[in-house]
């Protein structure tokens, strides 16, 4: 299902991730699989820290800057804050059960590569066209990740004493070439950081989302008008409860692992496309163009990535739902459609769930953009009142 590319660049994110401490991962070269270490779990806690406790310093600083500054120089100390609140985010992805994850991440990648084998076997994924434009996207994540932290860190060698940075609130003294020089490495070995915990996850949910696609598509259809692309010999009695169970448990397990962040990060990805679109608007004149990239990148790309989750997430439960109904199409005996319709009685239907309170859905996608749209006019009119 994967290609050699693809592993090229995953095990270079694992191992990127593993120097910066964006994630508490190895690479096992033997068994092609990640694994956590004690050593690992505790250097990725420190970062942790570490990250939390930047956010509330910048925290802190937006704070000041808005009770004693402008609109100019609160617009970069606002989008490292919101840098700092998305790699919270990113940190408690793996911080409450990183062996749960690192567990289920490889089950899943061992059942793509197993149910290619199994029922592909002449597929070749350097030949496919969504594999192709899957690899270039991987490909893309892991550009951004070494070149991000490069452009984002330029602002502090070009704009020392803005208001984000100690140096704006230190005695002139404290600024020399050594502490220049330090603080800027610090600084963008600190931003590597942030952008490999950033990237992991997101080389994760695309990998999850691009498997759990080319496998509900249609080959676990009972009728579909795409034809399959698998062995017939999937949709029998014997093949398909097997290989839909493995799915569900797999699905249901690596939910597990991060669905306590799903709600807190819908929060925060609300607020901070709400934020960067309020100082974007109504201080458009005052932003250098450092800080208006970045803030048009944090917004687009909250916006963006949520959206892709919540599309994914609905896709999984509609499509789930279409394939346990189709099997009473299937061209079975008596006997093993009684059999199927006793099995799907005992199947849930598959989906992003939160407990017994939240299901990702379709209509959790309009609720997302309603509350970015009506946020952002009602800051507007709010503004045009006063």
């Amino acid at each position: 299902m994967f290609t050699k590319l693809y592993y090229r660049l995953f095990v270079h994110q694992i191992r990127m991730s593993q120097i910066f401490g964006g994630a508490p991962y190895l690479w096992n070269k033997k068994c092609s699989k990640i694994y956590v270490t004690n050593y690992s779990k505790i250097t990725y806690y420190m970062y942790g820290f570490a990250i939390y406790t930047f956010t509330l310093y910048i925290g802190i600083r937006v704070l000041y800057i808005k009770l004693y500054g402008t609109m100019a120089h609160i617009g970069f100390a606002m989008a490292l804050f919101m840098c700092g609140l998305f790699d919270c985010s990113a940190w408690a992805v793996f911080m409450p059960h990183p062996k749960t994850f690192a567990n289920s991440a490889n089950a899943f990648l061992k059942f793509g590569d197993n149910f290619t084998s199994e029922w592909k076997p002449t597929f070749k994924p350097e030949k496919d066209r969504l594999t192709y434009y899957f690899d270039r996207f991987i490909l893309s994540l892991a550009i951004a990740c070494v070149t991000c932290p490069v452009w984002i860190g330029l602002h502090f060698f070009i704009f020392p004493t803005n208001p984000a940075y100690p140096f704006s609130f230190l005695p002139p003294s404290y600024l020399n070439t050594w502490t220049y020089l330090g603080f800027g490495a610090y600084y963008t070995l600190a931003l590597y950081g942030v952008w490999t915990s950033l990237m992991t996850v997101g080389l994760m949910g695309a990998t999850y989302a691009f498997m759990i696609f080319s496998v509900l598509r249609k080959d676990l259809m009972g009728r579909t008008k795409l034809g399959y692309s698998t062995l017939n010999t999937l949709r029998t009695r014997e093949n398909l409860p097997r290989v839909y169970r493995e799915l569900e448990i797999l699905h249901k397990y690596l939910i597990f692992s991060f669905d306590h962040i799903i709600i807190p990060t819908q929060s925060i990805a609300t607020q901070i496309c709400l934020s960067c679109n309020f100082i974007l608007i109504t201080g458009w004149a005052d932003l250098d163009l450092a800080t208006a990239s970045i803030l048009i990148l944090w917004s687009c790309g909250g916006l963006s990535v949520w959206t892709a989750f919540l599309l994914t997430g609905s896709y999984i439960f509609n499509q789930g739902k279409k394939i346990t109904a189709s099997w009473k199409y299937l061209d079975w005996t008596r006997g093993d459609k009684k059999y199927m319709g006793k099995f799907k009685k005992g199947c849930r239907p598959l989906a992003i769930r939160v407990g017994g309170y939240f299901c990702v859905r379709k209509l959790s996608v309009l609720k997302f953009w309603q509350g970015i749209v009506r946020g952002t006019f009602r800051a507007l009119l709010a503004l045009k009142k006063n």
